[in-house]
């Protein structure tokens, strides 16, 4: 369709006016490219046509110039915030020379998270010292005397994140602080430099209060239910498929020349038809790329596989993308691994890339598939290595960077061999790569050129062969986004015509406004994946960890998937308690007698750092405090450095309080030891969290519900022009959501953090030989121990779990679970034709009766299961003999009675995938 000029001046002047060229797409249904290109031509060239034009319509176009120039440097996101001499600074404005050139002078002394301040920098230029007409002299902004507005109020306080948005106000702090420091101070007789008195930091009044704690409250990512993965998975790549002529949706989705398509011209010399591998067509050219790129009518073309294998290494492992992105192919490893079939493991073999070097006894290995040798059987083994690990690879050698994933999947190892080969093949190298020639495109963000260095050279394995000049770089992260929203469009599109999934036929899993935005952005994935292989799968810990390199935050979706109301079933009697104090102390004793090596195998901890800790409390045993789920070597006062926190982004690792101080939260604390005689504390700790985690839950799902309606009202609203009244409602329900959410993050960590002491107790019951005397078994022999995870059919069950475990361990707080227990007794009571009598007790009344309640209800029904549909009232209390006298039973309960019991002979099960999340 064409469009006359004055249209076209029509949709710059909305642009100049603060349109976005998204904005005007939806309004106007004119593709971004195209309004793109004329905003462009116009900037350049000027008017399109100045022969139709009065001496008045051009002095208006060209005041329409100017500031389509200056909206021009607005809307590029790029080259703003990469450009290390910040030259588009003056382009603004030219009075700025003194301000942009103490910004180039910092930015070379950043080496660390360089991207994050040329971002912050571009921010800090872009949307507050230009806009605001801020005095142009350095001096006099930094004059005490000079009133500045709020910086983080204007650039940060729409940021969606905190943690990012004080992350880039601190670097505008240290930019301001440098400038203070070389500029504006002097050298005392001790050479320390003292800022002049007159002189200040304007931004560091600014900061928000939470700044100190704000890398500890990240926002949580949408999780996919594991289901879904698989499906996609099945789209991307068929269960039947064997080589990448299979992949039939991948090869029509990256068809798009205009957004990074992944067809690319090739001589007909390069084509291999016999190759089941290599994807190729002929095809008629357009009338563009005949004038523009000087291509003939017909050309071929081969389809590149790289994005779909990067997509579904993502389905497959959970990993970042960026590590993804950037995988070593091992072309340069002295070995490599060859699969035949797909799903069966295949063999190691000499590398004939002529690039391979190494030797048999001194072999390279850089390759994403490594070779391992089990210990045990002394079988070769294929893991992966991962090529990048942010702040951990620093200062390393690059031949130490990077770490191993020892985990044989052969899905995802057959597929990376064939891409392997596809390069080899059809875009070869003459050379290794360094690293010094990445980007910000590929990288991500711009990276300081001592690191890349640092990192040496790689042959890497997702290279891109369809932009001429960087087909030995790295595809970039946008390619993946836009074909991940394609991936999940098609996702949605099929469940809707899925007759057998009606429930489902409504999900959403793409914004419908938007032609890139999901519901479930790529970079969750990776929390997906954790979520589903920790929870559904049961994988071992020690290769969970070792796979998501030990940063996995279980988050909310624990109480959706309702994984793990795991306990120790039904009851123990009075004489089992007291053997379990006994082995407390034993192990008490222990400890303080053990020596460093027998700690390793005989006791649970979160850090090695608890084991010398011990070793510390020995010389005089009065810091060692035994609680009910272990033993403090610190006497209960290290809490305020018994917590390890990891940098997502930079890996750094640094220490303060434990999460929940001042309260003690001792699974949580690197200092914290336990064992096998501690079991039954730790499970009861654990279905505590569990409980608490399910009730947070409720008011989550009520909360989001009410947001849902109350943004339902705004849409209506807005769609028919009326005044949306409910806005701080609206907030309010958002701020209490958010409380929520970061409440049963901090539950979901210690809930996980409770099951892996609890696995480490049960290994080191199964590894220990009893002969020993470490283990310290509660009751019976090594193989009568076991715990089993299980869903709750009934909330009472629950809560039941809950009130008894209260008796054995006073420290918890259950009296809500108390109450709600006697509610629902009373009621069954009325049900039954017999008077309430749990609400006229006392708290400590209310847990000893109804406990007495339910081991009567248990011992005639047959068990706790058994005994719910008579406590909630489905069948009548008469059935198993109840008569009127039970309520004096009641009133004659004892303390001393047995409340809990191990079940021996049950096994440690991982929760069934029928308790993941649901649609």
């Amino acid at each position: 369709m064409a469009y006359d000029n004055s249209f076209k001046y029509k949709m710059i002047t909305l642009l100049c006016e603060g349109k976005t060229f998204a904005d005007i797409e939806r309004e106007y249904g004119i593709s971004s490219y195209t309004i793109r290109r004329w905003f462009r031509t116009f900037n350049s060239d000027g008017t399109f046509n100045e022969d139709e034009l009065s001496p008045n319509e051009k002095m208006k176009l060209e005041l329409l110039r100017k500031k389509a120039a200056k909206r021009e440097l607005e809307l590029r996101k790029h080259g703003t915030s990469i450009n290390e001499s910040f030259e588009w600074v003056l382009q603004y404005d030219n009075s700025l020379t003194e301000w942009k050139e103490l910004a180039e002078e910092w930015i070379k002394t950043i080496v660390r998270n360089k991207g994050n301040a040329l971002q912050a920098l571009s921010k800090f230029f872009k949307e507050y010292l230009i806009p605001y007409e801020i005095t142009s002299s350095v001096q006099e902004y930094l004059s005490k005397e000079y009133v500045v507005p709020d910086f983080y109020d204007i650039l940060f306080a729409s940021n969606k994140s905190q943690s990012g948005a004080i992350k880039s106000a601190k670097k505008l702090v240290a930019f301001v602080d440098w400038i203070l420091e070389e500029k504006f101070s002097v050298e005392d007789d001790f050479g320390n430099k003292l800022t002049l008195a007159e002189f200040h930091n304007p931004f560091t009044k600014y900061l928000p209060d939470s700044v100190k704690n704000s890398n500890r409250n990240e926002s949580d990512k949408n999780v996919l239910p594991y289901r879904y993965i698989k499906d996609l998975r099945n789209i991307l790549c068929p269960p039947d498929a064997t080589c990448f002529r299979d992949w039939k949706f991948a090869q029509e989705v990256t068809d798009s020349p205009a957004h990074g398509g992944c067809w690319f011209v090739v001589d007909e010399s390069r084509i291999d038809k016999t190759d089941s591998d290599c994807v190729f067509r002929y095809r008629e050219t357009s009338k563009y790329e005949r004038d523009n790129k000087s291509l003939p009518e017909m050309v071929y073309e081969l389809w590149f596989p790289g994005p779909s294998v990067a997509l579904l290494t993502k389905l497959l492992l959970p990993l970042r993308t960026y590590q993804v992105r950037m995988l070593d192919s091992g072309e340069m490893d002295t070995f490599k691994y060859v699969q035949p079939v797909r799903n069966m493991h295949g063999q190691w073999v000499k590398n004939d890339s002529r690039l391979s070097k190494g030797t048999k006894n001194n072999p390279f290995e850089r390759g994403v598939l490594r070779k391992f040798k089990d210990r045990t059987t002394q079988m070769v083994m294929t893991g992966f290595f991962i090529n990048t690990n942010k702040t951990a690879d620093i200062n390393k050698d690059e031949s130490d960077k990077g770490y191993e994933i020892p985990w044989q999947y052969e899905e995802v190892q057959y597929w990376l061999a064939k891409l392997r080969d596809w390069q080899q093949k059809y875009n070869p190298i003459s050379k290794p790569t360094p690293w010094t020639e990445l980007t910000a495109t590929h990288l991500g963000a711009t990276k300081d050129i001592k690191i890349l260095k640092q990192m040496g050279t790689a042959t890497f394995i997702f290279r891109n062969p369809t932009i001429p000049t960087q087909e030995h770089l790295p595809i970039a992260t946008d390619s993946l986004k836009r074909f991940w929203y394609k991936t999940l469009a098609k996702l949605e599109e099929s469940l809707k015509s899925n007759v057998n999934a009606e429930k489902e036929s409504s999900l959403q899993f793409v914004n419908p406004n938007s032609k890139r935005t999901t519901y479930y952005p790529l970079h969750s994935l990776r929390v997906s994946l954790i979520t589903a292989y920790a929870l559904e799968g049961g994988v071992p810990m020690p290769i969970l960890s070792k796979a998501i390199a030990g940063h996995a935050r279980l988050v909310m979706t624990l109480y959706y998937t309702k994984a793990g109301i795991s306990y120790v079933t039904d009851k123990m009697n009075q004489g089992e308690k007291k053997i379990l104090e006994n082995d407390k102390e034993v192990f008490g004793r222990f400890l303080r007698d053990a020596k460093y090596e027998q700690l390793e195998t005989s006791v649970a901890t979160n850090d090695p750092i608890a084991y010398q800790a011990v070793i510390n409390a020995q010389k005089s045993g009065a810091s060692i405090v035994i609680s009910d789920k272990g033993i403090c070597p610190k006497g209960c006062f290290g809490c305020d450095s018994g917590g390890t926190y990891v940098n997502d982004d930079t890996d750094k690792t640094t220490y303060g309080p434990v999460p929940g101080f001042p309260e003690q939260n001792c699974v949580r604390c690197r200092w914290f030891v336990t064992g096998p005689a501690f079991l039954p504390g730790l499970v009861n700790h654990f279905n505590v969290i569990g409980y608490n985690m399910g009730e947070i839950g409720k008011r989550v799902i009520n909360y989001q519900n009410e947001i849902e309606l109350i943004e339902n009202q705004k849409f209506e609203c807005e769609l028919n022009g009326n005044v949306f009244t409910k806005q701080h409602e609206l907030l309010k329900y958002e701020q209490l959501y958010a409380q929520e959410i970061q409440k049963n993050d901090k539950l979901a960590n210690d809930y996980n953090a409770t099951l892996r002491l609890v696995d480490k107790c049960m290994k080191i019951i199964k590894d220990t030989p009893s002969k020993d005397n470490v283990q310290l078994v509660p009751v019976g022999s090594i193989t009568d121990v076991g715990l089993n995870i299980n869903n709750a059919e009934h909330e009472l069950e629950q809560l039941q779990i809950i009130c008894n475990g209260v008796e054995l361990y006073p420290e918890t707080d259950a009296s809500k679970a108390v109450l709600q227990r006697s509610q629902i007794i009373d009621l069954t009571l009325v049900n039954n034709g017999k008077k309430p009598v749990m609400f006229s007790l006392s708290d400590e009344e209310q847990l000893i009766a109804g406990n007495q309640f339910m081991r009567i209800l248990m011992s005639r029904a047959g068990g706790l299961k058994d005994s719910i549909p008579y406590a909630v009232g489905r069948k009548k209390l008469e059935e198993i003999g109840f008569k009127n006298e039970f309520i004096d039973e009641i009133k004659s309960i004892k303390i001393n009675e047995a409340p809990l019991f191990i079940d021996t002979g049950s096994s440690f099960n991982r929760p069934e995938h029928n308790n993941r999340i649901g649609g």
